[in-house]
């Protein structure tokens, strides 16, 4: 069972008062530029943006950026399931082992963009608590952001995943890859090699779609810890008296 995603609710309902038909386009636009990123690029034209309006629009932009990548861990763990073979495929050197690993990769290397995006999160959320004089609730969400980084550490490390910058070795992986290598020297091999690739195909899969469904309650149990401060405190800050979609 999906868990309530309860901060997405909380910003979805602030988000409201600022999408009807009466409200302000610029700040419609202005949230469509934050999610396609083209803030990087463009310098918003026409009236500035009120306080309040680039609070929010920021805080969906940071919030998208993690709940895209939480939805990755689960796209690869559907790849992983599927050997779309092609015909030229071989010719370029992409077999079923190639193919496995390159997606158990891709999903380590998501592991630590999707650390650094709930850090980029938080760490704003803080800086705004400091910029509006909310120390001591700067002081709580830094121990969220400690909490959550911890957590994380002991999923990794029970599960037995570690991030490297040199490239990963799984054990299972290479000796799937060294089966290839005697693949069409005889049966056996091209049997074994076989077996072993839909075992392991379907372990890795389960593994990073139980590891998705981990970390989305360790999402939401983050976030929902700091829901007070940004949607009362740091929003009343930044605007006050907004009024409340209903």
């Amino acid at each position: 069972m999906t868990q309530p995603d309860v901060f997405w609710d909380k910003l979805h309902k602030s988000l409201k008062t600022y999408l009807k038909p009466t409200k302000s386009k610029k700040f419609r636009r202005n949230i469509s530029f934050s999610l396609h990123g083209k803030y990087d690029q463009i310098t918003p034209i026409g009236p500035k943006q009120k306080p309040i309006e680039t609070f929010l629009s920021e805080l969906l932009y940071d919030y998208g950026e993690l709940s895209d990548s939480l939805k990755r861990f689960t796209i690869i763990s559907a790849l992983i399931r599927r050997y779309p073979k092609q015909p030229d495929w071989e010719k370029i050197g992409l077999s079923k082992t190639v193919h496995l690993r390159y997606h158990y990769e891709a999903f380590l290397n998501e592991l630590y963009l999707y650390s650094e995006r709930m850090k980029m999160l938080l760490t704003n959320l803080k800086k705004k608590c400091k910029k509006k004089s909310l120390d001591e609730e700067a002081i709580i969400i830094q121990t969220v952001l400690s909490d959550f980084l911890d957590a994380l550490q002991n999923a990794i490390y029970i599960r037995g995943r570690h991030v490297h910058v040199r490239r990963f070795k799984n054990n299972k992986i290479e000796q799937l890859s060294d089966l290839e290598i005697f693949s069409g020297m005889s049966p056996y091999y091209d049997q074994l090699k076989d077996e072993q690739y839909k075992r392991l195909r379907k372990d890795l899969s389960k593994e990073i779609e139980n590891f998705a469904s981990d970390l989305a309650k360790l999402q939401n149990n983050t976030l929902e810890k700091i829901i007070p401060i940004t949607f009362s405190k740091l929003k009343k800050k930044y605007g006050e008296n907004i009024p409340t979609a209903r």
